[in-house]
């Protein structure tokens, strides 16, 4: 009866979901013809959590995923197409969106939901496993990553990684009263850009960034020891890159403080504003810093 329960809610939901893939497919072109690039998800799922969301069917129009998360487990970012949820047993889960916000969501055994295409991370913040079976219409491509192959999304990243480089050399970064140093500078034959954050020995911060294939990364080494690694969203134009959190090593949790996105928007050679926005426990806290480039440096 489970079973021909949740059959019926797919074929009442197929109907709205072709829609959702049409309506999908035209935001994608409408969003390569804005941007010069496709419009992309996150990772796929069966890739950030291997062996615990596995396909259990797949053809040119749906795809069936079964995922069993234990308590307590992390699913990295990822990204899904307009889906049914299944809950094959009661459970709560916490969906961490790219920005850091965080929504609670509670799940109930038969009760079948329909997700819009989102990309975000996972809890598991139930007592106990969280098992669900997740039909996802395809209007598309499968999920990828920005700059994932056959994406076309290469002349982005290396555009913005030119720019930022010519932010090479010393600076005074402004936040109200506060004033830090900021450095930059070209490493490894140009490869890579070294941004340092502050004089004090043993608590600079370091972001480094640098092209990995079609992507553009920036990883920020953190004072609170964990190493978020952001990359850049290829909607953002080479003047006002914008990062986004993709995933962190030596993060005790989701809900640690960590950075979430990074922002920059160059006025003249000279002159740069840059905010950084961190996250804790599904709160956002940005900080704008204005960049002044010290005279001959």
């Amino acid at each position: 009866m489970f079973i021909l329960r949740c059959l019926r809610a797919i074929v009442r939901h197929a109907a709205a979901a072709r829609a959702a893939a049409a309506t999908a497919a035209a935001v994608t072109a409408a969003a390569a013809a804005l941007f010069g690039a496709p419009f992309v998800l996150a990772q796929d799922p069966v890739a950030v959590a291997p062996g615990l969301s596995t396909v259990t069917f797949d053809n040119d129009a749906v795809r069936v995923l079964r995922n069993r998360y234990p308590a307590g487990q992390q699913v990295p970012m990822h990204g899904h197409p307009a889906r049914l949820v299944i809950p094959l047993a009661d459970g709560k889960v916490r969906s961490i969106a790219p920005d850091g916000a965080a929504r609670e969501v509670a799940l109930q055994k038969g009760v079948v939901a329909w997700f819009e295409p989102t990309r975000h991370a996972l809890v598991n913040t139930g007592d106990g496993p969280l098992d669900i079976i997740e039909v996802e219409f395809k209007a598309g491509p499968a999920p990828a990553g920005p700059g994932a192959p056959g994406s076309g999304a290469s002349s982005a990243p290396s555009a913005a990684y030119d720019r930022l480089s010519s932010l090479a050399g010393t600076w005074t970064a402004t936040a109200g009263t506060r004033s830090v140093p900021v450095s930059f500078r070209l490493v490894a034959s140009g490869s890579a850009l070294v941004e340092t954050f502050g004089t004090t020995p043993g608590r600079e911060t370091l972001t480094i960034f640098h092209l990995d294939g079609a992507r553009l990364l920036a990883t920020h080494y953190c004072a609170q020891r964990n190493q978020p690694r952001l990359q850049l969203d290829p909607a953002s134009a080479a003047d006002a890159p914008v990062f986004v959190f993709a995933d962190a090593t030596n993060l005790a949790s989701p809900e640690a403080s960590h950075l979430v996105r990074l922002a920059f928007r160059f006025a003249d050679a000279d002159h740069v504003t840059m905010v950084e926005t961190y996250a804790s426990k599904g709160v956002l806290d940005s900080t704008t810093y204005e960049l002044v480039r010290q005279a001959g440096r």
